[in-house]
C-alpha cells in the first residue's frame, strides 16, 4: 500500500479532477453530471497506476502512442464510493488540486448519485442546476492552475 502523502503528491502533479457533463439518452433530461478522478503515466510510472487501482478502486485503461511507442496506463475513478474514499484521504495533503477536490466533494452533498435516478425525475431541477454550477466552478479552477 502506498503512503497517502506520496499518493497526494503524485496526484497533485500528474492527476486530473473534474465534474463532467455527459449526454445520456436514457436520462429524463438528456444528460448527466458525474465526477472523474484520473491519473496517467508511462514507463515505470505504470506501477504506480496499478497500485492506485488496487488501493482505491476504479479502472485502468491502456494505450500505445504510435509516434513515441510508449505505453500510457490511465487510472480512472467515477463511482461515488471510490471518488469520495480517495478524496477524503488525499485532500488534507493536496496543494494544487485542493480547491477542485473540495468542490467535487460538494457534488455529493445534494442528493442521490445513482444511475436509477438519472433515468427518472427523482432528481430536482434545482439539483441539476447545482451540479452544473459545480461543474463550471471546477472548470474555472482547473484553468487557473495551468
Amino acid at each position: 500500500m502506498m503512503n497517502i502523502h506520496y499518493v497526494a503528491g503524485i496526484f497533485d502533479g500528474e492527476g486530473s479532477i473534474g465534474i463532467h457533463k455527459r449526454y445520456y439518452r436514457e436520462s429524463s433530461r438528456g444528460f448527466l453530471y458525474y465526477p472523474k478522478v484520473r491519473l496517467g503515466m508511462t514507463g515505470e510510472g505504470t506501477k504506480i497506476v496499478t497500485s492506485l487501482r488496487k488501493q482505491f478502486g476504479g479502472n485502468i485503461s491502456w494505450r500505445i502512442y504510435k509516434n513515441t511507442n510508449k505505453d500510457l496506463l490511465t487510472w480512472t475513478i467515477t463511482s461515488r464510493k471510490d471518488v469520495q474514499g480517495f478524496l477524503r484521504q488525499v485532500i488534507p495533503f493536496l496543494i494544487v488540486k485542493k480547491a477542485q477536490s473540495v468542490v467535487v466533494m460538494k457534488f455529493f452533498e445534494g442528493g442521490t448519485y445513482h444511475q436509477k435516478d438519472w433515468k427518472s425525475n427523482r432528481m430536482t431541477n434545482r439539483e441539476y442546476k447545482r451540479r452544473g454550477l459545480l461543474c463550471e466552478k471546477v472548470k474555472l479552477l482547473n484553468k487557473k492552475c495551468k
